[in-house]
């Protein structure tokens, strides 16, 4: 984000992670932040948010450690999953809302507030988690820069959608948002690397 917000002369104060995805919407609702990423287009957000365009296909997957017994795996086949899952908040399609309420009247989904606290947790000994969901480009670049073990992921990813930056209506003009369109256009290769770490998936 740091360099499509340079391009878009603009500069980015990053503030301290916070941990609930809810907390973090309303605080952009409220205009004391100013942009996220990683944000999903939905009509319920257009009342208090400005959205970019879409910079980069969001591929939501499943993980386990490489030497994890586990084989492929669906969404639906979580709530029978021997172990707690490792999921982070937000907002990955009603088929997930459905299966993780399953998972948590079972009292096995675990939240994590970023990828690295994520890995540390499936790679706690013993493990705090057995499957891992998230970004599967972000996950596996999160292991690569904490030098952590690559998950396998388990099989394709059961969410395929494209993300923007999502911008508060009350701190942010229409006019800044027209600069971070212009700066994605101009480098359409920011994200490409993201891509690049990802495995084939037969």
């Amino acid at each position: 984000m740091v360099i499509v917000a340079r391009t878009a002369g603009c500069t980015i104060e990053r503030l301290p992670e916070l941990t609930r995805h809810s907390r973090r919407l309303m605080l952009l609702e409220q205009g004391e932040v100013d942009v996220l990423s990683l944000a999903s287009l939905r009509p319920k957000r257009v009342r208090y948010a400005h959205f970019s365009d879409p910079y980069r296909m969001e591929r939501i997957g499943l993980f386990a450690r490489a030497d994890s017994t586990l084989a492929s795996l669906t969404l639906f086949d979580l709530p029978n999953v021997d172990g707690d899952v490792l999921a982070p908040e937000g907002w990955f399609g009603d088929e997930w809302v459905k299966v993780s309420r399953t998972i948590k009247r079972k009292h096995r989904l675990t939240r994590y507030s970023d990828f690295q606290h994520g890995l540390q947790l499936l790679h706690a000994t013993p493990p705090r988690g057995v499957v891992m969901m998230g970004d599967v480009d972000l996950i596996l670049l999160a292991s690569e820069q904490h030098r952590r073990p690559p998950p396998r992921l388990l099989g394709t990813p059961f969410k395929v959608e494209p993300v923007h930056f999502m911008f508060s209506r009350k701190s942010v003009a229409p006019e800044t948002v027209a600069r971070f369109n212009a700066a994605l256009k101009a480098h359409p290769d920011f994200f490409k690397a993201l891509s690049e770490r990802r495995p084939a998936i037969n």
